[in-house]
């Protein structure tokens, strides 16, 4: 495993490679003033072959932007036939009951990296 911390404009992400999978966790804050660059921040990990689980368990604020953000992801996943699941904390989860109702973002409860 391969683990690489990026100091990012949306706080801190730290990326780790995996034989089979990528996961990026994110800490801190996920809004309107950074959701867009982590959503293209996300889909430039995407590797065919490679599933993608975010981790977003510790996210003090997940705002409705986040949510557009992790659009960006399933319609990228999807396009490239990639598996992903996306770990949500409370924030995120309260963000998602009201905004992906139908439960169409593949949300884990726990997640080993």
């Amino acid at each position: 495993m391969s683990t690489k911390p990026i100091s990012t404009t949306f706080g801190c992400a730290v990326v780790a490679w995996h034989d089979d999978h990528v996961t990026i966790t994110l800490a801190g804050d996920l809004d309107a003033a950074n959701a867009e660059e982590f959503g293209r921040f996300v889909t430039a990990h995407l590797r065919p072959g490679r599933a993608l689980h975010v981790d977003l368990s510790t996210l003090q604020f997940f705002g409705t932007a986040g949510f557009s953000a992790l659009h960006m992801v399933n319609v990228g996943c999807a396009a490239a036939g990639i598996r992903w699941t996306v770990s949500a904390s409370e924030p995120v989860a309260r963000v998602l009951r009201i905004c992906d109702p139908d439960r169409t973002l593949p949300v884990v409860t726990t997640h080993s990296s």
